[in-house]
């Protein structure tokens, strides 16, 4: 019996001790890619004070992992995504193929297999709101690397980014060819070049394009406090 106890026990250590180095090298991973993630957007001098800043990218990290919680996928993938996805970004960068293969690079020197690479390149050539709209998506990585991003152009920071991004392009937050006028009632009329004009062509769309049910219902939230918000600029402007 004692023989027995002992095997069990060391079986169980065993497999902590496994668990815990698969875990520890996920974190090493982690590390490793959004460390040369910051370095390539200093190198380029992508140190913006709005949109592409690094804390950005964390923010998704921080969704992604998550949505990985409540809904499976494989972490090792949706992370390093995560991190890279605006590394062709072609308003940051001219050689997109050129980032190509630097990802390429990147991955290969921190032990990702080319078939893990070729998904991370794959996830993060569809992740853009104009190019992941497809409902045919059966792939659980993409699906949560594309919510994940999506979810920070909702709420409270979807509308900071916006109002920062739109100052940053010397944009008006709203011009009166926006707005409709009914006596007592500001409504939404018609798009022009404005920051108010970006809520209409894509933040309000974003709900219906989630594709996870933890993403969904948080999106919901998030959507509501954007109307809550434009709600009461319109009121403000009557």
């Amino acid at each position: 019996i004692g023989c027995w106890a002992f095997g069990n026990i060391a079986e169980g250590f065993l497999c902590f001790l496994i668990m815990f180095l698969i875990l520890g090298l996920i974190f090493f991973w982690d590390k490793r890619i959004a460390m040369a993630t910051k370095a390539t957007f200093y190198e380029k001098k992508v140190v913006y004070k709005f949109d592409f800043l690094f804390i950005h990218i964390e923010r998704v990290v921080k969704n992604a992992k998550y949505l990985i919680k409540n809904e499976g996928g494989n972490d090792k993938i949706i992370i390093a995504a995560c991190y890279l996805h605006d590394l062709i970004d072609s308003k940051l960068f001219d050689d997109i193929e050129g980032q190509k293969i630097k990802i390429r690079h990147l991955l290969a020197d921190n032990n990702y297999r080319p078939s893990e690479i070729d998904e991370i390149l794959e996830i993060i050539e569809h992740i853009s709101f104009s190019k992941g709209n497809i409902d045919e998506c059966n792939n659980l990585n993409l699906e949560i690397v594309r919510d994940s991003d999506r979810l920070d152009a909702l709420g409270a920071i979807g509308i900071i980014r916006t109002i920062e991004y739109g100052n940053s392009k010397q944009r008006l937050f709203y011009e009166e060819d926006n707005l409709n006028r009914d006596e007592d009632i500001v409504s939404f009329k018609d798009s022009t070049n404005t920051s108010l004009s970006h809520f209409y062509d894509k933040l309000l769309k974003l709900k219906d394009y989630m594709h996870t049910y933890t993403a969904k219902k948080l999106a919901e939230e998030r959507h509501e406090f954007l109307l809550s918000f434009l709600d009461e600029f319109y009121k403000e402007l009557k």
